[in-house]
């Protein structure tokens, strides 16, 4: 039975976060030459972990572009984070069968922070296409990725999801709930969310005071 993480259990994947958006202690990494993205593979007793980056890089950049990049909508989900899930498939796959495959007992986390919360739903949905399922996600103070629609396919592999939130900032409430051109409504997923006190939740350095105050 999935239960809530804990605030110590919170920090601990944070501290993998971190270590992710600072590039340091990965047993693999993988970056993207279109847009900049790029995402680390840690792995530890227990447990086989994706982390997928936040936004780096100018205003002007592909990563930044790529942001905004959510219509029309591919299958439901946002144009660009859909687009980079797909470019990381075939970098990704075949390590992380191996590993997987290797450590048969470790549970499989998939997470990112901001962007890289936009992009993990969508990834963890295609790794389970893929055969790799029974993962968890969890996701710190990501955009909407994903609109009505779409949403029984994020479900499809039966993903718990672990949802931590800042509600009054900017990036947790993009897409807007409702686009018209095309109409659209978008969706949050979460089995458990977490609410980051303040307004500065997406923060680098910010997320991991919230967290500590919850």
């Amino acid at each position: 039975m999935q239960t809530r993480l804990t605030k110590g259990q919170l920090l601990h994947y944070w501290g993998y976060q971190e270590k992710c958006n600072a590039v340091e202690d990965y047993k693999s990494f993988y970056k993207l030459g279109t847009t900049g993205d790029h995402l680390c593979f840690f792995v530890n007793s227990e447990e086989i972990l994706v982390v997928i980056d936040a936004t780096e890089g100018k205003l002007d950049s592909a990563e930044w572009q790529s942001n905004f990049n959510f219509s029309p909508p591919i299958h439901g989900f946002h144009n660009g984070f859909y687009t980079t899930a797909n470019l990381f498939m075939p970098m990704i796959t075949k390590e992380l069968k191996k590993l997987v495959n290797d450590n048969p007992d470790k549970k499989v986390i998939v997470q990112g922070h901001s962007r890289g919360g936009g992009i993990a739903p969508i990834l963890d949905m295609m790794l389970g296409l893929a055969g790799i399922d029974n993962t968890t996600l969890i996701t710190f103070c990501a955009p909407r990725c994903a609109t009505k629609s779409a949403i029984p396919a994020l479900k499809s592999n039966g993903t718990v999801h672990h949802r931590v939130e800042a509600k009054l900032d900017a990036v947790d409430n993009v897409p807007p709930k409702f686009t018209f051109f095309p109409f659209c409504i978008w969706k949050h997923l979460d089995t458990f969310s977490y609410d980051l006190p303040g307004v500065k939740g997406n923060d680098h350095l910010e997320v991991r005071a919230a967290i500590e105050a919850m």
